[in-house]
């Protein structure tokens, strides 16, 4: 049974429960320990954000403002980073690069994390090119400073401009 004005609702007692109801729908949720819309892959709680992009910068920026301590992803280890291709390519995000917290624009070849943990460096993280040496990423390059799940290489990682334009891949501590 609807109501069709306001003070109906009112008189039939009913507007604290269609409040009630509505609240909770409106309260945050938390997923198996991750705050929405964050969620768990592999064993990391993550957000792929397909609608959002800009600089490496604005997502940092980007991913700190949704939800208490998160950052853009880290990648780990080769577990981590397959369940990252995995989810990409079952739900069909394979449409664009995607930024990580990887940069080495404090030390040129240093890569940390925001955190100052080391990144991983060689296969299977980062990217080969297609030349005749198959040069491995990164490059020793002043102007490739940020990290990214590239499209092109099937997602590994590869360094760009920081000023690129990509989506992010933000996360919080589990």
């Amino acid at each position: 049974m609807g109501f069709s004005t306001l003070p109906q609702a009112l008189e039939m007692g009913k507007l604290t429960l269609i409040l009630a109801a509505c609240a909770i729908v409106l309260a945050p949720a938390v997923v198996q320990g991750c705050p929405f819309p964050f969620e768990v892959i592999g064993n990391q709680c993550l957000l792929f954000d397909t609608l959002e992009s800009g600089s490496y910068y604005d997502m940092r920026l980007y991913c700190s403002r949704q939800a208490e301590g998160a950052t853009l992803a880290k990648i780990l280890t080769a577990s981590q980073l397959a369940e990252l291709i995995n989810y990409i390519l079952k739900y069909g995000l394979d449409h664009s690069s995607y930024w990580i917290d990887a940069s080495d624009d404090d030390a040129e070849g240093y890569w940390r994390w925001t955190d100052g943990g080391s990144v991983p460096m060689g296969a299977p993280y980062w990217r080969y090119d297609c030349d005749e040496a198959l040069t491995l990423r990164p490059l020793n390059d002043k102007t490739l400073n940020c990290a990214v799940l590239d499209l092109e290489s099937h997602f590994l990682i590869a360094d760009v401009s920081c000023l690129g334009n990509y989506n992010p891949i933000c996360e919080v501590p589990l």
